[in-house]
């Protein structure tokens, strides 16, 4: 498996990974903190990735 097709799948195991486990303890405010900003960095991700696939193109 190439490491294009794998770092999605990695990308999204450590965003449930800090959704389910590291913020179990954390008030609502800042459970929803934490969720806009993954939220944000997986966007941020996923414009980078299409970027990458149109220069390869």
């Amino acid at each position: 498996m190439s490491l294009l097709k794998l770092s999605p799948i990695l990308y999204g195991l450590v965003a449930l990974k800090i959704v389910l486990w590291d913020m179990q303890d954390f008030s609502l405010m800042q459970k929803l903190a934490v969720c806009m900003l993954v939220e944000l960095c997986m966007l941020g991700a996923a414009v980078q990735y299409r970027r990458f696939l149109s220069a390869r193109s």
